[in-house]
């Protein structure tokens, strides 16, 4: 069974780039551009990761972060904040919302892969063999 990753930003051009990686790394991908996406992915298939992002237009990832870190149902699903706010304080204020690792774009790809892998426990996903 592939590890299941939940992406939320609102910029899609990250958005695509991002899933287009983690889909080849072998990763099964969902997507949200809104929290109310992001609640509704949650509701139909729980993920084993979710990247957020934090300024996210009228929501702030930090916020829905720190409400799925307080939900018993969701408290327990690794994140990693994923974002343009890159000061020490931006990365202090993710960590106090419960990330669990930070990224700061613009990334390199391989930097976020060894993250995702990182805070999975290490594992690599190999992608599906081609035919």
């Amino acid at each position: 069974m592939r590890v299941r990753i939940l992406i939320v930003d609102d910029e899609r051009d990250y958005l695509a780039l991002m899933q287009l990686n983690l889909d080849i790394e072998g990763y099964e991908v969902g997507t949200a551009c809104t929290e109310s996406e992001a609640l509704a992915s949650l509701e139909s298939r729980r993920p084993d990761l979710i990247l957020m992002d934090v300024d996210m237009g009228e929501e702030s990832g930090l916020d829905i972060t720190s409400r799925l870190k307080k939900n018993p149902e969701t408290a327990d699903i690794p994140l990693i904040m994923v974002t343009g706010e890159d000061s020490e304080e931006d990365r202090v204020r993710g960590f106090e919302a419960g990330a669990d690792d930070y990224v700061t774009k613009p990334f390199e790809l391989t930097f976020l892969l060894e993250r995702v892998r990182a805070v999975l426990g290490g594992e690599r996903m190999q992608a599906p063999a081609q035919s």
